[in-house]
């Protein structure tokens, strides 16, 4: 039941700092984008760039979800020979 409540956390901290990142990216490239002049070209990439945010936010969601999934099998498959009194190096 522990393992499962850290995988919760590290995942739900990980996914926050995601989001506030995604929420930053967006917020600041719009700003950017509206201070400029209307079909200034970088105006236009930058909002090109605001609304691909999103996407790629859920993307480094399921990486992130995916590195914390293999790291903790990697630890317990690591606990678990340490631990074994039959395994020796």
């Amino acid at each position: 039941m522990a393992a499962k409540q850290a995988f919760l956390m590290a995942f739900g901290c990980a996914v926050a700092v995601l989001a506030l990142f995604a929420v930053l990216a967006i917020v600041g490239s719009l700003l950017v984008a509206a201070i400029l002049p209307r079909g200034h070209p970088l105006g236009d990439q930058l909002r090109t760039f605001a609304s691909q945010v999103p996407s790629l936010a859920v993307h480094g969601a399921m990486w992130v979800r995916m590195l914390i999934v293999v790291g903790g099998i990697g630890l317990l498959v690591v606990s678990v020979l340490l631990t074994d009194p039959a395994f020796h190096f």
